[in-house]
């Protein structure tokens, strides 16, 4: 289970990361917090899949937001 929450919590934040950063561009400013951001969510990613036992598969990351979802909720 922490191994989705690795996964999910880094696509959140490489999300908002990205968002940051076209934000940043837009009001013309440097985009620091959303290159930490998107660092961040990718280093999480990265480590999810590092550490899931077994092969790593598109399929793993829909299960990975539905467990944490489900987790969540119940």
């Amino acid at each position: 289970m922490a191994v989705d929450l690795m996964l999910v919590a880094g696509l959140v934040l490489a999300g908002f990361g990205i968002v940051l950063i076209a934000g940043a561009y837009a009001d013309e400013r440097r985009p620091r917090s959303g290159f930490v951001l998107t660092l961040l969510g990718a280093g999480l990613i990265g480590g999810g899949f590092y550490l899931h036992p077994g092969p790593a598969a598109p399929g793993l990351i829909a299960e990975a937001v539905i467990h944490v979802l489900a987790r969540i909720v119940n």
